[in-house]
C-alpha cells in the first residue's frame, strides 16, 4: 500500500446532535416557567436542567473529537465518548453488518490477538437473520450506510494486507431457526 493513500476521517451524523439540541431547548423552555412561578418550582428546576443536559450533550457530540472513524493505511480508530479503540489492518480477520439491538459494524480480530484471549466479548443474537453470533467489538455507521461503510473497510484491509479485491460482498449466512 502506498504511503500517499488519503486518511478518510467519518463523524456522527447531524441529525442525532439536532434531536437533543431540539428537545433539550424544549425541555428548558418549558421548565422555565414553571421553576420561576413557585407552584410547581421542583418540577420547573428539574425539567430545564434536564433540558440544559440534553444541550449540553447535543453540543458536546458535535466535537470532531467526541465521535469519529478514521481509516488510514495503518488500520482503523474509532471513537464514540468515552469508548476508543484502534486496529491495524493486519489484526482484524472480518468485519460485517451484524445484528443487535439494531445493525452494527462488527469487527473480528485474528486468532492471537489481546482482546480474543478468553474468547469473543461481544455476544451478538446467534437467531437474528445475517448475524454472525460473536464479534470482539462493534461500532455504530457514522455518517455513512453501513454496508458500504464494511465495503470500505473491507477494500482498504485486502489493500493493506496484499490481497486481491472481492469480487462480490459475500452474503450472510441464513441462520436456521429452532422449530
Amino acid at each position: 500500500m502506498s504511503d500517499d493513500e488519503e486518511t478518510i476521517v467519518l463523524h456522527q451524523p447531524l441529525g442525532a446532535s439536532l434531536v437533543f439540541g431540539i428537545f433539550g431547548a424544549a425541555q428548558v423552555a418549558l421548565g422555565t416557567p414553571f421553576a420561576v412561578d413557585g407552584r410547581l418550582a421542583f418540577f420547573g428546576w428539574l425539567l430545564a436542567l434536564m433540558g440544559g443536559a440534553l444541550l449540553y450533550f447535543a453540543i458536546a457530540i458535535r466535537k470532531p473529537d467526541y465521535a469519529y472513524l478514521r481509516i488510514d493505511a495503518w488500520g482503523l480508530e474509532y471513537r464514540a465518548g468515552r469508548n476508543q479503540a484502534s486496529y491495524a489492518w493486519e489484526d482484524i480477520e472480518e468485519v460485517a453488518v451484524v445484528r443487535a439491538k439494531g445493525p452494527l459494524i462488527g469487527i473480528r480480530l485474528r486468532p492471537g490477538h489481546p482482546k480474543t484471549e478468553g474468547g469473543p466479548t461481544i455476544h451478538l443474537d446467534p437467531w437474528a437473520p445475517g448475524s454472525v453470533p460473536r464479534y470482539h467489538d462493534t461500532m455504530g455507521a457514522y455518517s455513512m450506510d453501513k454496508g458500504a461503510l464494511v465495503a470500505l473497510l473491507e477494500a482498504r484491509r485486502r489493500r493493506a494486507l496484499g490481497l486481491p479485491p472481492a469480487l462480490e460482498p459475500e452474503a450472510p449466512a441464513e441462520r436456521a431457526t429452532p422449530t
